[in-house]
């Protein structure tokens, strides 16, 4: 049985205020210094973005030799928090106390993304099993920022090794 974790209470809500959807360059956006403090929850959404754009990429240029999915192993206690400043530096303690399950628990969706089958390739993996991502990401708004990042991200990379976009 999984303990109840902060996730699953907000599984619809989209966690990070993600400011920089709109600007013209959102990876250019990113590296702004104000926001700083969004900076964990939008890099797990610019992930899940990127692999819903990515894995029908691989399964169309019938290359795909692995499975590709996003999880979550949920709230556990780690060491995530350990340099947080106040108040969340006494606030992450007590939450976690109530709300965060062991690692080892956490560990178990990796494991089971790590052993999963082909019909997860692309999706979203939470307490074992496949779920939606927020309502955010499957609106239109969420699709048209998940093709925006997928085709900057690939130009990027394309500016780092050219060609190297022909290998998905």
């Amino acid at each position: 049985m999984w303990p109840f974790t902060a996730r699953n209470a907000v599984a619809d809500k989209q966690q990070a205020r993600f400011v920089e959807k709109s600007a013209p360059s959102i990876f250019s956006a990113l590296k702004n210094p104000k926001n700083q403090q969004d900076r964990y929850t939008v890099s797990k959404l610019l992930e899940i973005l990127t692999v819903r754009e990515l894995a029908p990429a691989m399964t169309a240029s019938g290359k795909q030799k692995v499975i590709l999915n996003c999880l979550t192993p949920g709230f556990c206690h780690s060491e995530l928090m350990r340099d947080a400043p106040f108040p969340l530096n006494i606030l992450a303690p007590v939450g976690k106390f109530f709300l965060a399950r062991t690692t080892e628990v956490g560990s178990r969706t990796l494991v089971s993304a790590a052993a999963a089958s082909e019909d997860t390739h692309g999706m979203y993996l939470q307490d074992l099993k496949v779920k939606e991502p927020s309502r955010w990401v499957r609106s239109e708004e969420g699709k048209e920022v998940q093709k925006k990042v997928y085709k900057e991200l690939l130009g990027i990379l394309e500016g780092i090794a050219p060609g190297i976009t022909k290998n998905i």
